[in-house]
Parts: C-alpha cells; structure tokens; sequence
C-alpha cells in the first residue's frame, strides 16, 4: 500500500508529521525557521542543493511564495514559521495529488490522499460524484478544488494555496497555460516547429532518466518508441516493458515491437502476455487503497504488471507515452473552425482532403469534422439508465453533461479542445499509486510544461495532415525512428484486450455487484449489472463503455470504506 504524507498545522502554531518518517516519496529541509516538504521531482534545482527540499527552501528564503513556481513533477507543502502560514502548491500537470481540510480541534490538515485529510467523520460528496458521472472520460482527477469527501478540498494544478490559523485559505492560480504557450512558435516554418520539437522533447526525456536505470512502456506506437529511442541516449541503461498477444487483433503490435528493439540493441526488452493482465481483473489481487474513483481503473491488471515487470529488472524510472495523441495530433478542429467562419467552401475542402486519406464519403467526414463539433452533444447529457432517477434529478445530471465541452461564444473551438484535454490529463493516477508503491518515479515526457508550451501553439495544420499520422513528431524524429513506425497509419486499439477482460470476469463482476455498496443511492446495481453484460456481448460504443467502468470503479473505491 502506497504511503501518504500528512502533515498537521495545529491550532498552539506547531507543524506535526503524523505520516511514517520513512516517507520515501518526500524530502524535507529546514533551517528552523522554513520547513519545505517536497514530494517528486525538480527538475531546475540548484546544483549545490543536496535535495530537491533544499533547493526549494532557499530559493524560497530569497523570493518567498515565487519560489513554488518550479520546472518539475512536484507537490510542495512549505511551513513558514515567520508568519505562522503554511503553504501548498502542485505543479502545473498536477502529476503529484495534495488535499487539505480543516481539523476538529481548528487547525489544518494535509495529505497526499483525499481520505487522509479528513481527520473526522467522512461523508461521500454526492456534488463531487455527480460531476465525474458527468465527466466520464478523463483517466485523472476532475478540475475541481472539491472531492469525493465533503469538507476535504484539492490543490488544483498550478495552483498556491495559503493555509492560516487566523484566515480562509487563500489560492492563488500561477500558471496559465493561456500565457504560458510560445508566442514564437506560431511564426515557426514547419521545419522549424519539428526541430524546437526534437530539441525540447530530447531535453525534457533526458532531464528525467540521466543518471537512472530508466525504463519506457513500449506499445510499438510512434509515441512510446520516440520516448525509447530518446531515453537510450540519455539513461544509464534501459528496460523496455511491452505487452503482447496472440489470438486477437492486437498480435499484430509484436513485429512493431520487435522492429524498435532493433534500434535499441543495448535495452533490455520484456514481453508480458497480454492474456495474464486482463481488464477488470481487480479479483486476484486487493486494489490499492485510494481516496477518490479512477475512471481507469479497469485497466490496473496491465498498469501494475507494467510497472512491477520494471522495477524488478532494476529500473528506478519509468516513461510513457502519454499526451503526444491530444498535443501532437488531436482532431482536425480546424475543418469546424473554418465552417463557423462561414467559409463553407474551404471547410468542405479540407474534408475531402482527410476523405481521400481515409477513403470514406466526403459528405461524412464533413458532416463528422464540421458539422458535429458546433452541435450540442447530446449524448453526453443522456443519463445512464442505471442510475437512479431521484439521485439523477437532485443533481440535474443533464445540465451537468451539457456543460462539458461547451464552447463559449466567440472563443476558438482549438483552444477550448486543448483546454479540455489539458484538464483531463491532469494528475496522474497510476504513478501515485502504482509507481510509488513499486519504487518507480513514473513521468510523461510529452507532457513535459517546455514541450507543451511550444506543442500548444504551433499552426494546428503541423500537426494534422490528411494521409500522415503526427506529421511534426515524425519530422522531428526523423531517420531516428524505424520507418515502418514512423509512416504506420492505423494503431490497434485494445478493445480486444478489453472485451476479453470483461468476458472473463463476467461472472465475478456479477456476483460482486449483486452485494450491497455505500453507493445503492446511486446505482440501481441489478440494472448495472444487466447493461455490463449487454457491453459484454458487443452491446453499446465507448461511451457505454466509459460510463459502465467509471461506475463499477465508483462502487470498487466505495467498498474501500465500508465504514467510512
């Protein structure tokens, strides 16, 4: 079970760890009057600091709260006994989680973990679950300072937030993504974009693995090889850690696999079968205890086999893949921008350049990437049928579905798409609570702030071309990625993997929801369990899919806490 820290400001002005003092996650500095607690990574520490604590405490010695504006994977908890505050801050990925709530006896708790910081009487926030029945997509936390805990709030990313015995919390949001992107990047040529591309992502992998035995989730994609090969150069040595299968449509990754190996002759690769880390498969082995629901849940069997395959072959960090799909490709927002411009002809156009690609009917892909995106989505204000009627209606679940995607008027339906993938890659679940737990600093490179900055404002049309899968990542990588890689169209999916995982614990996931759960409120679960097995024989699309699993993963954390 991963350790948390938590850390007391009681009400006599005095800071207490009530936490192990072993906390491997974190490093502490003080000089008695500044006390820094930092748990993950700086990547801009000062060299002559002797830990990431250290740097953080006398940078903020200098320049006060400015100082927790850092290049890093980090939470930082700074107590500044000068004026009795005690501050919080996350960076702006959110890649490390941090909660606070008030304590019965009037002073302030914090923790890594939403449960933990509640120091009292724990009750569900059915506001808090209403809006992530809303929101099901995202894999990370909702933006929300609220929680799966009424009275326990979060720190958002990129976000300060000053805890006093005498005052309200104060926050202060100090990054933005808005002014934080690279107004250069928008002037760039193409070439130009690719090469600031190769130079940041190059520098983000290698600030992460130099001096470390690293390891990367190889998949046999563009992304997850650009990180290996970027990774091989800069790491002491490396282990790559890849899933494969027979018997499905996913066997075809092996060769893929096999091909990027090639150009890594010093890694040390492992294949896992598929076939023994199945979706759903939280049976044969207790779940990590959490404090709020993960959505992606169901695929913790593989995550954890993943990462356990890494950390025994001695790997002490570990690299994904993550984000190069939302910053270095998305859709093709620009065919509806076009239209809502009113330049029909030029939208219709792009369209049939992307049908030609796809072979499809132009009129579909213009209706799909024209028409569709300035539409109100519906679906997402459907309510699932197995959730109940009174709790649907007490919290209007259809005004919430509404609400999310909605563009406001006037603003650039790119920027809001990125916005919005922005906020569902924020935190990062499976490194809290499976890298931790294995010894592993888990990190995403392409997530990296640098990277992101330029990735966010390079011209929309570098990343998107009909015909040509991540054009500017693969310009950027050049001759340095395989060309089978870099010029593969069509990915394989892992709804193989997925339909298999659900088949095979069918019967388990039926039995276990024909129990009682804190959530019987919510969900009607003879009804759930009667769509779970539609969605096993092939009835419904993803966004069935992705309702059915963040309810069973809602009814899995509840039974956490039987008793609250």
């Amino acid at each position: 079970m991963p350790q948390n820290l938590v850390i007391e400001l009681q009400v006599d002005g005095s800071v207490h760890v009530v936490s192990p003092a072993d906390f491997r996650a974190a490093s502490c500095w003080s000089d008695g009057l500044v006390t820094v607690y930092v748990i993950g990574r700086l990547f801009d520490s000062e060299p002559a600091a002797s830990s990431t604590s250290e740097s953080l405490g006398t940078t903020y010695r200098r320049i006060g709260p400015a100082a927790l504006d850092c290049y890093g994977e980090y939470a930082a908890v700074v107590w500044d006994g000068r004026n009795g505050n005690l501050l919080l801050a996350r960076d702006p990925l959110g890649a490390v989680p941090l909660f606070y709530a008030r304590t019965l006896r009037g002073g302030w708790r914090v923790a890594t973990s939403a449960r933990e910081a509640c120091d009292g009487e724990l009750r569900v926030n059915g506001e808090f679950l209403a809006d992530m029945l809303a929101f099901p997509g995202g894999f990370s936390e909702i933006p929300s300072e609220a929680t799966a805990w009424e009275r326990v709030s979060r720190v958002r990313p990129g976000t300060t937030v000053t805890l006093s015995l005498r005052n309200e919390p104060r926050r202060e949001r100090w990054w933005d993504w808005e002014t934080r992107i690279d107004p250069d990047a928008a002037r760039t040529s193409f070439e130009e974009s690719a090469d600031e591309l190769k130079s940041r992502l190059t520098e983000a992998v290698a600030i992460r693995c130099r001096g470390h035995r690293a390891a990367v989730t190889l998949s046999g994609g563009m992304d997850s090889s650009t990180i290996a090969i970027l990774a091989d150069k800069s790491a002491d040595s490396l282990v790559t850690t890849s899933l494969v299968y027979q018997g499905n449509a996913l066997e075809v990754e092996t060769p893929y696999l096999r091909t990027v190996a090639e150009v890594l002759p010093r890694a040390q690769g492992i294949l896992i079968d598929g076939q023994t880390t199945l979706d759903f498969d939280w049976f044969r082995r207790a779940l990590p205890r959490h404090g709020e629901p993960h959505a992606g849940l169901f695929r913790i069997a593989a995550e954890r086999t993943l990462l356990e395959s890494a950390a025994r072959a001695g790997a002490t960090v570990l690299l994904t893949g993550a984000g190069a799909d939302e910053f270095l490709e998305g859709p093709p927002r620009e065919v509806a921008e076009l239209l809502r411009r009113g330049d029909v002809r030029a939208a219709f156009r792009r369209a049939q350049g992307y049908a030609r690609a796809t072979l499809r009917n132009p009129w579909s892909v213009f209706r799909e990437l024209a028409v569709k995106p300035l539409l109100p989505s519906r679906r997402d204000a459907d309510v699932p049928p197995w959730i109940r009627k009174d709790f649907a209606s007490r919290h209007d679940l259809k005004a919430r579905g509404r609400r999310v995607g909605h563009v406001p008027k006037g603003a650039s339906l790119r920027w809001a798409a990125d916005l919005e993938s922005l906020n569902r890659a924020a935190g990062d679940w499976g490194a809290w609570h499976l890298g931790q737990d294995c010894g592993l600093s888990v990190s995403r490179p392409f997530l990296d702030t640098r990277v992101l900055s330029w990735a966010l404002s390079v011209p929309q049309q570098y990343k998107r071309t009909p015909g040509v899968r991540k054009p500017l990542l693969a310009a950027a990588m050049g001759s340095a990625l395989p060309e089978v890689i870099r010029t593969r169209m069509v990915k394989i999916s892992f709804n193989d993997a997925y339909s298999a995982g659900l088949s095979a614990n069918l019967s388990r996931l039926s039995a276990w929801l024909d129990e009682e759960s804190p959530l019987d409120e919510i969900f009607d679960r003879r009804m759930l369990k009667d769509c779970v097995r539609e969605h096993a024989g092939g009835i419904g699309d993803a966004v069935i899919g992705a309702r059915l699993n963040l309810s069973l993963a809602m009814i899995a954390w509840s039974k956490q806490f039987p008793g609250r």
